[in-house]
């Protein structure tokens, strides 16, 4: 829903020209006569040294490189409806059949916003607030740009949906207010929601083959990046497609943060929880995970 309070879905357009105020915490991206600014974080002319610094190690999220040229730069976006989609297309060249659409089912969260781009690709595109004041660590874009340079290839792991882009959404007075985080949208459903739908169905044993996938993948993707922890791993974060059996890591702004709970020991306690709720057959799902994650935790570990 859109955060103005509405109930009704708010466009892209809105928010980028300042047609619908956030709520009064939050400053305001624009009023309706002005021209925000969209800035690519890979665009330059950012307000600090520290913002810079921040640009620069971003550029190692794509994998052909930063943009060059006068797409790079600032983006005004106009008033008339439509031009900050088009622009944004423009920008990430999606071509002229791509839509931007409200994603379904969204109901707020921790996000303003949530879209999907429709193109021969599709994207997400999720708008998050910034706070000057956060902890870098806090702050998605930081973090993003950190694991970019740590891990210069993480943006091409197709078990990640890591962002490939960021642009900075600033007032008309230069202040960046929000974050819109371009990433590609992750193939299958849910877990979550696999996990309800098979629970309730009296089906819970299709689920163990997909619980230990989804270990196997979470013992890789600690292999992958150095033991870095996904620091809110559970069902809610995980996509899984039936038909390719692929498992998708999604919401990666924490990674690598320093928590009290280890994934695999978070993941065990959501999905227990849900056991108490959806029946106790999804215990048999815990042990199956666990199977998972060990087995091929140890293999990977043998083959150093």
């Amino acid at each position: 829903r859109g955060p103005c309070g509405s109930g009704q879905p708010l466009l892209l357009s809105q928010v980028l020209q300042g047609e619908c105020p956030l709520p009064r915490r939050v400053p305001r991206i624009g009023q309706r006569q002005c021209k925000p600014i969209l800035r690519s974080a890979e665009a330059g002319g950012p307000d600090s040294r520290a913002e810079a610094a921040e640009d620069s190690r971003f550029c190692a999220v794509r994998a052909d490189g930063p943009l060059r040229g006068p797409a790079a730069g600032e983006l005004p976006v106009r008033p008339n409806p439509g031009a900050a989609e088009k622009q944004l297309i423009n920008q990430l060249g999606a071509g002229p059949s791509a839509l931007i659409e409200v994603a379904k089912n969204f109901v707020g969260g921790v996000n303003a916003g949530l879209w999907l781009l429709r193109a021969q690709e599709e994207m997400v595109l999720k708008l998050v607030r910034f706070d000057a004041t956060a902890p870098s660590q806090l702050v998605e874009a930081s973090m993003f740009a950190k694991l970019a340079k740590e891990f210069p290839k993480i943006a091409e792991d197709p078990a990640l949906a890591f962002p490939t882009k960021i642009f900075h959404v600033r007032t008309p007075n230069g202040v960046r207010s929000h974050d819109l985080v371009v990433m590609r949208r992750a193939p299958g459903r849910l877990l979550a929601d696999l996990i309800s739908e098979r629970c309730r169905a009296g089906r819970a044993e299709e689920l163990l083959d997909i619980l230990e996938r989804v270990g196997i993948c979470t013992a890789e993707f600690h292999h992958r990046y150095r033991g870095k922890q996904h620091c809110d791993l559970g069902p809610h974060n995980i996509c899984f497609d039936e038909e390719s059996g692929r498992t998708t890591l999604i919401d990666l702004g924490g990674m690598g943060n320093t928590v009290s709970s280890k994934d695999v020991d978070r993941f065990c306690q959501i999905l227990r929880r849900m056991a108490d709720g959806l029946g106790q057959e999804l215990q048999e799902g815990v042990r199956r995970f666990q199977e998972g994650y060990v087995g091929t935790a140890q293999r990977l570990s043998e083959a150093k």
